[in-house]
């Protein structure tokens, strides 16, 4: 995977965020997690030397305002860079605006710094679909940036719920990457995209001549639909050892119908069917068998839900399973600690006056 080609370098980075429905309306959610993740496991990857390094780069690249404003959004930032000393009315004094330009160029150059200590340094952001605005504007400017030269990103979305800003945002990567004009400056009114050639601000310009948004955007997109039939025989012919595309035929067309081609639904119904006995395996004549009626007639009594719900009780006990229904309402990441807190809660009974 790529997780695992990136983490095989000594100072390879793979971060990780997810943005959540749930939590829509607080920004930076997504970049919180996986920057989080970062701070924490910094000291791990780099070894103290050169952790001291990044953290000397930090503090000389950040001022306080800066470094105050992502401790707010990051609380683990602190285990890289204490917040300098800063005067409270010095940010009420700041426009709302430009305290949000300032937050990210702070985490432009954060990440700027990161990405010389880290290489490669890889985020992974699920679920662009759900993304705040903000998020949205911070991630345009992070790819445009020419500075993050060992920076990789990879979002994913659902196409069939793409919103108006992650479609503008998507299209203006696109144009990005075909323009050929000379990069544009960028001035502390400008990370939104569709002002920043014509508004100034009273701020100085943040982003120095050498510090540009550019041209340099190698943007990639991949479509993933679901299986095709004929994938769906090659994976179930690979998956059960055939060689004969006859055999493998009537039981793939089975997994077909009732899967739609869903990659995920298809790996665990196979699983289902082998757990039910309904596809076994004989050690005498080093087989695979199935009696085809009978995954016809029970394939079509599941469904994602039904399989998900099985999976979970198959393989989590009792005390597990209660675990997992209030971890649930955590959200979709949850940290150790708080883990380790309900499973407390749990075993005293006082989780559910709790949640």
């Amino acid at each position: 995977s790529i997780q695992q080609d990136v983490e095989r370098s000594p100072s390879g980075v793979y971060l990780q965020g997810k943005f959540d429905l749930s939590v829509q309306k607080e920004p930076y959610t997504a970049f919180a997690t996986a920057l989080g993740d970062l701070c924490c496991r910094a000291s791990d990857i780099l070894g103290r030397a050169a952790f001291e390094r990044f953290q000397e780069e930090t503090i000389k690249n950040l001022d306080s305002l800066e470094l105050h404003l992502l401790h707010g959004i990051i609380p683990s930032m602190g285990l890289i860079a204490p917040e300098k000393e800063f005067r409270a009315d010095f940010r009420s004094s700041i426009k709302m605006g430009d305290q949000k330009n300032r937050l990210h160029y702070g985490f432009l150059k954060f990440i700027r710094v990161a990405s010389a200590a880290f290489c490669p340094l890889v985020f992974f952001l699920d679920d662009l679909q759900w993304a705040d605005l903000s998020s949205l504007d911070l991630l345009q400017v992070l790819i445009s940036y020419q500075e993050n030269t060992n920076l990789m990103v990879i979002g994913t979305y659902r196409s069939n719920e793409v919103n108006p800003d992650l479609s503008k945002m998507i299209e203006d990567l696109r144009l990005e990457q075909q323009d050929k004009k000379a990069p544009q400056q960028l001035s502390s009114q400008g990370f939104n995209r569709q002002s920043f050639l014509s508004k100034k601000g009273s701020m100085s310009t943040l982003l120095s001549p050498s510090e540009e948004l550019g041209t340099n955007v190698t943007l990639t997109e991949l479509s993933l639909g679901n299986l095709t039939a004929k994938e769906v025989k090659c994976i179930t012919m690979d998956v059960l050892s055939l060689t004969d595309e006859a055999v493998a035929a009537p039981l793939a067309q089975i997994l077909q119908q009732r899967t739609h081609g869903n990659p995920n639904f298809l790996r665990t119904l196979i699983t289902v069917l082998y757990d039910d006995s309904l596809l076994s395996f004989n050690v005498e004549t080093m087989k695979w068998s199935w009696d085809l009626d009978e995954v016809e007639k029970n394939s079509f009594a599941y469904n994602v839900v039904d399989l998900g719900r099985r999976a979970i009780q198959r393989n989590a006990s009792k005390e597990m399973h209660h675990l997992l229904l209030c971890v649930a309402c955590l959200g979709t990441i949850c940290k150790e600690k708080y883990i380790r807190l309900v499973w407390k809660m749990s075993s005293t009974g006082d989780t559910s006056e709790s949640l």
